[in-house]
């Protein structure tokens, strides 16, 4: 039972850890519009899927297209919009971040997924009404605190840290 919430602990951790970071060798590649950092992102996010399975998936593509013939209409339709407007979340997301990263400020870039986890915790209690526990509300409060502390700068950079956040936080959710 602990290893497998361990899983879901690392999986929920990971992506904050790789977008944290990611501002670093994007920071090398200020000279380059955003909109051309995004296609590059995305073309290579792509093939590297794609390639991924592929290779080592071909079992599950399968079933996954049996699934999508099982689906009555109303579902298959519900299942294209809610691809649809992930697939925008994420792009707004990545390209928010680059353009933060390069033409804002780094530490609004950073700052974002600092932000992410507490929008995507109300996001959770508000949209999908979660119940949160004390020890949850408590949490929720301190980081709360340590943000707002954390944002005693340029409320321009705030600003495009929560958008950049609230992006992502949506599109978990979604």
């Amino acid at each position: 039972m602990t290893e497998s919430k361990s899983k879901y602990f690392i999986a929920g951790i990971v992506p904050y850890i790789i977008w944290g970071t990611m501002s670093i060798p994007l920071r090398n590649i200020k000279g380059f519009p955003p909109h051309e950092i995004l296609y590059y992102r995305i073309f290579i996010s792509i093939i590297v899927v794609w390639a991924t399975i592929l290779l080592f998936r071909r079992e599950a593509l399968k079933n996954d297209f049996n699934f999508l013939k099982s689906l009555s209409a109303p579902k298959k339709t519900r299942l294209l919009l809610l691809t649809v407007v992930s697939s925008f979340l994420i792009t707004g997301n990545w390209f928010t971040y680059i353009y933060a990263v390069n033409s804002v400020s780094l530490k609004a870039a950073a700052f974002a997924y600092m932000v992410c986890p507490l929008l995507t915790a109300l996001c959770g209690f508000m949209i999908l009404k979660e119940r949160l526990t004390k020890v949850k509300i408590i949490a929720l409060i301190i980081a709360f605190i340590s943000i707002i502390l954390l944002a005693t700068g340029s409320i321009h950079e705030v600003m495009w840290a929560i958008i950049i956040a609230s992006f992502y936080a949506i599109y978990v959710l979604c």
